[in-house]
């Protein structure tokens, strides 16, 4: 039996997710990072992706926006910007909304708006991953 370790997926909005599971594979700028139940503690940046989370019946999708995963006793805690589960995406949704960031971007008066646009476009693209 696979050793289990708790996992806990916050946004801003919500909690939305928490339970029981065997492992988690997240994007962090240095790559891909599985982890497993017993992990070493870690703080570590994630970038806008698909995450994959699997328990003793099936892998979950979950598309994430930028944020940080912490590891501590045993414990995946999650914080990031967003989170939707993959197969709730609609994808001719996410590239209308690509466009419009797209355009948002090139006419940006101020490097806020930019960096807004430029994060956006990161958590949209990411959407475009899981089809």
């Amino acid at each position: 039996m696979v050793k289990k370790f708790k996992l806990e997926i916050n946004t801003p909005e919500q909690k939305f997710f928490g339970g029981e599971v065997n492992g988690v594979i997240v994007e962090t700028s240095e790559g891909y990072t599985e982890i497993l139940a017993d992990h070493m503690p870690i703080a570590i940046g994630l970038l806008p992706s698909v995450m994959s989370v699997a328990d003793d019946e099936k892998t979950l999708e979950i598309v994430n926006g930028e944020g940080f995963l912490l590891v501590t006793d045993n414990t995946a805690t999650i914080f990031c910007r967003s989170a939707e589960w993959a197969d709730e995406i609609e994808i001719n949704k996410v590239k209308r909304e690509i466009e419009e960031y797209e355009r948002r971007l090139k006419e940006a008066k101020s490097r806020a708006e930019y960096k807004l646009s430029q994060a956006a476009l990161g958590r949209l693209f990411a959407k475009l991953k899981v089809r």
